[in-house]
């Protein structure tokens, strides 16, 4: 990631009087941004992760203020911001992404390709209706379980998702389960059988 803030002395003040250098601010952002384009970014190309970096500079920095090290460090504070934003530009990718290309055939016409995993219309518009109610119930969930569940399902475990909630790894663990019944709750017994989840 190329070098876009030059090392500085500056420094603000959170509300509750502490002192804090915007140096750390940018290095925290650039670490947590550089870990997800390491693990590939999944289908962020560099571009985007640039303007996730730029994006949680401007946005943490107009919030700044709102930092209290009595509940995280500031990395761990900047890591659940990059993570959210991270998970949203992931979300934002994969429901703007084309489907469908047109390709030129042999004699000249142009035609649409079809998808290569060979989804019939319906399945998608069956599978677009599972993920929006998924959502929908994930966005019901209170707050905690929401993070948590983001979390699981980028791949974390219980130990790296404890410093989200500054608690133990089990404490996280049984965190998780919670969320999880409160997901299979917000769904239905309906849903959860139509789609084979144990309920």
């Amino acid at each position: 990631m190329k070098e876009i803030y030059t090392k500085t002395n500056a420094t603000f003040t959170t509300a509750k009087g502490e002192i804090i250098s915007y140096q750390d601010v940018f290095d925290s952002v650039r670490k947590s941004v550089e870990i997800y384009g390491k693990k590939g970014g999944r289908c962020l190309s560099q571009e985007d992760l640039e303007d996730l970096f730029q994006n949680n500079v401007l946005g943490i920095l107009e919030h700044c203020g709102k930092f209290d090290s009595s509940r995280a460090k500031l990395s761990t504070w900047v890591r659940a911001i990059v993570h959210n934003a991270y998970v949203d530009a992931v979300n934002k990718h994969n429901t703007h992404r084309d489907k469908f290309t047109s390709i030129v055939d042999e004699d000249g016409k142009t035609r649409i390709k079809e998808d290569p995993y060979g989804y019939s219309a319906n399945r998608e518009v069956e599978e677009n209706e599972a993920v929006a109610r998924i959502r929908s119930a994930i966005d019901s969930l209170n707050e905690k379980y929401r993070l948590i569940i983001q979390l699981q399902s980028d791949g974390m475990r219980s130990k790296d998702m404890a410093p989200y909630f500054n608690c133990t790894a089990a404490a996280a663990s049984t965190l998780l389960c919670r969320a999880r019944k409160a997901l299979k709750r917000a769904l239905g017994a309906r849903f959860l059988a139509e789609y084979d989840i144990p309920a």
